[in-house]
């Protein structure tokens, strides 16, 4: 098979495609090159683009793919492409030849069109930065760097940090000084700066105008207390003590401020966190953020410092892909700024050269040959339904699916599959009571839910049937939660189950009108499946994905299971997002759900064990009394003789959608007085007495003397119009 991994290598020696193809023009004004040590040979480049209209900032890589004879445009040099490369340290530090050569002092910055301004102002110095901007370099937790420090290993460095208006620039360089120290034995210390505001202040009283950025550094127009004084300021110096690397959880709401959004639809201050993926009230954030003493002073009022700072604020969620992060509402949300929670899977497109189709078959076949029990049907059916999802999640799938088995035959393997798909941030498991309950928090955590057991148990509520119905085809709805009022999300839900019950579900007594939901059962059990196809069965189907695991090679198995059904399954252009399809599983559902006695009632008059039955005709009344004699005698009846009702028999015949009344009397239910009128219903070939129900000539005959059998309908009709046509002649 074609290797799918990216392997970067240094550019080719003189090629300058790259300046072409990306658009660039002068090295050090719009793009910076990164070296791996030998001169002249080039591991990457970042671009310094921004946006004309926004003004914001970005800093692209490119980079040399040899499997792919040509130039990227995102940065090989991660250890996202050299996990299977042992060497491999991290990303090379900025002008590392020149880094590896110097004997001088080292100062590191943030950013390269700083370093080169430094390199200028401190000639005396060796001025180098990493690439990925302040908090670029790594995870102190998880002892996870980006770049290769190693080459700092017993060098003086001094750090000089941007002086950013959130004070994060700070923060991140006394984390990276401390892990310098502490992990690559550098002798590393920070420039002591002034804050922002000071700085703001010294730059107005200085140019008589307001600094406009949120950032100073030394590429700014500097202030005469920083140009005349830079080599006292080099020396002015600290060590920042190791407490530095833990940071204590909401002691700082300026930093935490971009990830807090106010929902402005319910009484009471709701927050949304990004970072956490969660709700929170007012209160409660108020309580959090006391041990802020730096911004709240101690204070409980992290909700005004979040409303005068100008916290975003939105009136309320929604999960739309396509869709910007907080959007303008339409329809029942239009004028209203909504966020959105959506996050697309990140998987990229697979080159279409690479054959990986092979790979996927014993999945494929496990979804087929168990799952769907072997089903062509409902296996087409199965990857319609993946590629719908994946290649349009912004459109709504209008019905949930549920699989009914044994335990232990692979349901729940793939609902993790398809949550990796879906992306997992998109995603939860979820007990069926949090889905249909009075409270449903959960609904504004994710899109796509997973239940592992649907259960009918106190599931009888018609309110709660609807209200999951809702769930599934609407995208408008109404949320309750504990200690915060009810709001609205905009959201389609997709929603996949499992059950082992009898009968999970309520659902219509005609299955055909069960329109949201796809239910199939698995025939086979795991004794069946290791009887069939091996006791390591299950050892192969999680050897593809273990989600306990999620090693490379398994995360890269479900990028072929996405790609695949994104980009290469033939999906059928008529398939149907709108209503569940019927599967013999559901009808047998809906038989489950009706009532003991309908079932009873349909078996009598299928096999004509009354005489009022063996007429296309019954009247209810007669029926009644023939029944209620009938189950007295039977042992199989599920009602006792005194317990039948009258009503009973009239809500069979309504519930009964095939069976209908004759719109006006006709004679021949009494045995005794063929003559009287009484009221009746058809019982049987529906569809030819629906065309003759006005024809009462031909409905007497058939109940008065029997002289028309149901099988000769047809030549009686065309007897009875050939009567007609000759008495007409006479």
């Amino acid at each position: 098979m074609t290797e799918i991994n990216y392997k970067p290598v240094p550019f080719p020696k003189g090629d300058k495609q790259y300046l072409q193809k990306f658009k660039l023009h002068k090295e050090g004004k719009d793009h910076h090159l990164y070296d791996t040590g030998k001169a002249g040979e080039i591991a990457f480049g970042v671009k310094l683009f921004r946006n004309p209209d926004t003004n914001k900032k970005s800093m692209p890589c490119f980079s040399y793919c040899a499997n792919k004879g040509g130039y990227e445009k995102k940065n090989l040099w991660t250890k996202e492409f050299h996990k299977d490369n042992p060497k491999y340290k991290g990303k090379p530090l900025f002008k590392r030849s020149g880094l590896l050569q110097t004997q001088k002092p080292i100062i590191m910055v943030e950013g390269e069109v700083k370093c080169n301004t430094a390199q200028k102002l401190y000639a005396n110095h060796f001025v180098t930065t990493y690439q990925g901007g302040r908090s670029g370099w790594g995870d102190h937790e998880l002892k996870k760097y980006h770049t290769d420090f190693s080459d700092l290993k017993g060098r003086d460095v001094t750090l000089w940090p941007d002086i950013d208006q959130d004070g994060e620039g700070k923060v991140q360089f006394e984390k990276l000084c401390r892990v310098l120290i502490d992990d690559f034995k550098v002798n590393a210390k920070i420039v002591n700066l002034p804050e922002f505001d000071e700085v703001c202040s010294l730059y107005k009283e200085e140019y008589q105008e307001d600094f406009t950025k949120t950032s100073y550094d030394l590429d700014d127009l500097l202030i005469s207390h920083w140009s005349e004084n830079l080599d006292e300021m080099i020396l002015d110096t600290y060590v920042p003590e190791p407490s530095v690397l833990v940071e204590i959880p909401y002691s700082n709401i300026a930093k935490d401020i971009n990830n807090l959004v106010f929902i402005d639809n319910a009484q009471n201050p709701v927050y949304y966190d990004i970072t956490k993926n969660k709700l929170t009230s007012g209160k409660s954030l108020n309580e959090k953020y006391q041990r802020d003493i730096k911004n709240l002073k101690g204070q409980p009022h992290a909700t005004k410092f979040l409303n005068r700072n100008n916290c975003a604020i939105v009136d309320g969620l929604a999960f739309k892909p396509g869709a910007d992060k907080i959007y303008n509402g339409h329809g029942k949300f239009e004028g209203q700024k909504l966020l959105n929670k959506y996050q697309w899977p990140k998987f990229e497109k697979i080159d279409e050269s690479v054959n990986y189709e092979d790979e996927l078959s014993f999945v494929r076949d496990h979804i087929k040959n168990i799952l769907c029990g072997g089903s062509e049907l409902e296996f087409n059916r199965f990857e319609n339904i993946f590629a719908s999802d994946f290649r349009n999640p912004e459109r709504n799938r209008k019905y949930m699916v549920v699989l009914k088995s044994s335990k232990g035959v692979g349901k729940s393997w793939l609902w993790n599959v398809l949550s990796e798909c879906y992306g997992a941030r998109n995603c939860q498991p979820i007990d069926f009571k949090q889905l249909t309950g009075q409270y449903q928090g959960c609904l504004t955590e994710s899109c796509y839910l997973f239940i592992d057991e649907v259960e009918s148990r106190g599931f009888e509520d018609k309110d709660r049937r609807a209200n999951l119905k809702r769930l599934v085809s609407e995208s408008y709805h109404t949320i309750d939660m504990k200690m915060i009022n009810h709001f609205t999300i905009n959201c389609f839900y997709t929603i996949w189950g499992s059950t082992n019950e009898e009968i999970p579900l309520k659902i219509d007594e005609d299955p055909e009108e069960e329109r949201r939901l796809y239910y199939l059962e698995i025939p086979y059990d795991k004794k069946y499946i290791y009887e069939n196809y091996g006791e390591d069965y299950f050892k192969r189907l999680f050897g593809f994905f273990d989600p306990d695991v999620r090693s490379h090679k398994m995360m890269r198995n479900i990028h072929l299971f996405y790609d695949y059904y994104r980009y290469r399954f033939k999906a059928d252009p008529l398939f149907d997002i709108t209503t569940a399809p019927l599967t013999e599983a559901k009808v047998r559902l809906a038989k489950l759900n009706r009532p003991a006695y309908y079932n009873y009632l349909d078996e009598i008059i299928a096999q004509k064990r009354v005489p009022a039955t063996r007429k296309d005709f019954v009247n209810q009344n007669e029926f009644m009394e023939e029944v209620i004699d009938y189950a007295h005698e039977d042992k199989l009846s599920p009602i006792a003789r005194n317990q039948w009702k009258p009503n009973m028999f009239e809500i069979y015949f309504k519930k009964n959608k095939k069976h209908f009344s004759l719109p006006e009397a006709v004679r021949g239910f009494d045995r005794d007085n063929p003559n009287r009128k009484l009221r009746g219903q058809c019982i049987r070939n529906h569809e030819q007495w629906k065309a003759l129900q006005y024809n009462y000539p031909v409905i007497e005959a058939h109940l008065v003397d029997n002289s028309v059998d149901t099988s000769k309908l047809q030549q009686f009709v065309e007897q009875q119009e050939q009567n007609k046509e000759a008495t007409n002649d006479r």
